[in-house]
């Protein structure tokens, strides 16, 4: 057990540090124009320099200064600063956002075939065939769908949920398995038949009806007419307009069948 925690901790420390090294050689290192990167100098050297360039060029400047996130949230997970689900929500979330960002900006850009510094390779190769296949309109469909299904796995949250309204339930409910997602099969108000309180058992009875029991007279109680000194009970008979006994219980027609559910 620990020399399971003293490597998680090392694991975690390292990639705390490779996280504060991608993101230095990313703001402070520079490769001057027609130097090889093995050559160059600076403060991280020629594996920053080399680093820094080949991430640039395969994604972007943009995408790119979004990378030394990657390994420092995983480093917070790993000392037990985060949750293991809100850490593979967040790297998701991260990683399709790298993965997508170059591709709209090559997009807006006008899906040019010639590598820009902005998108990246990534991003210009994706788009031109996407707008190739699709169109300019299409591409961008097809990448407002990827965006939502990401942010809809990683965040459980659906941007285009905010056009056509919420639901009942939600989708963070449903995979959870508590809160909204309870109310999914249950149908609405409108749906639910009648209740009479009056045919419920006395087992069922409502709190106002218990205590409106409860306040009757002992006489009535009793079976004794209130106001009568004779001690004769009462002998209740058939109940009127209704056509049964007292203690017959009342027939299956007076219930209501439930509505068919999907």
């Amino acid at each position: 057990m620990v020399r399971s925690n003293l490597k998680r901790e090392i694991a975690a420390i390292a990639l705390l540090l490779f996280a504060i090294f991608l993101a230095g050689a990313m703001l402070f290192q520079r490769v001057p124009a027609g130097v090889p990167c093995s050559s160059a100098g600076g403060l991280f050297g020629p594996a920053g320099a080399c680093l820094r360039s080949a991430l640039l060029y395969l994604v972007g400047i943009p995408a790119a200064s979004l990378l030394p996130l990657v390994p420092a949230i995983h480093a917070l997970r790993l000392f037990g600063r985060m949750e293991v689900r809100a850490d593979r929500r967040w790297l998701g979330l991260l990683v399709g956002v790298i993965a997508i960002l170059p591709i709209a900006i090559a997009l807006a850009l006008g899906a040019a075939r010639e590598v820009h510094p902005l998108s990246g390779l990534w991003g210009n190769f994706v788009a031109y065939y996407m707008a190739g296949a699709f169109g300019a309109a299409g591409a961008w469909i097809v990448l407002v769908l990827a965006a939502s299904a990401l942010t809809a796995v990683s965040l459980w949250w659906n941007p285009v949920r905010m056009l056509v309204g919420h639901s009942p339930g939600s989708v963070r409910g449903a995979i959870a398995g508590s809160g909204p997602a309870a109310t999914l099969n249950e149908p609405p108000p409108e749906e639910m038949p009648g209740i009479d309180t009056g045919l419920a058992p006395d087992g069922a009875a409502t709190k106002p009806e218990r205590a409106k029991r409860e306040r009757k007279p002992r006489g009535e109680a009793a079976g004794v007419r209130a106001g009568d000194d004779s001690d004769e009970p009462v002998i209740p008979g058939p109940l009127t307009g209704v056509g049964r006994a007292a203690d017959e219980l009342p027939p299956t027609t007076l219930l209501t069948a439930p509505p068919a559910k999907n």
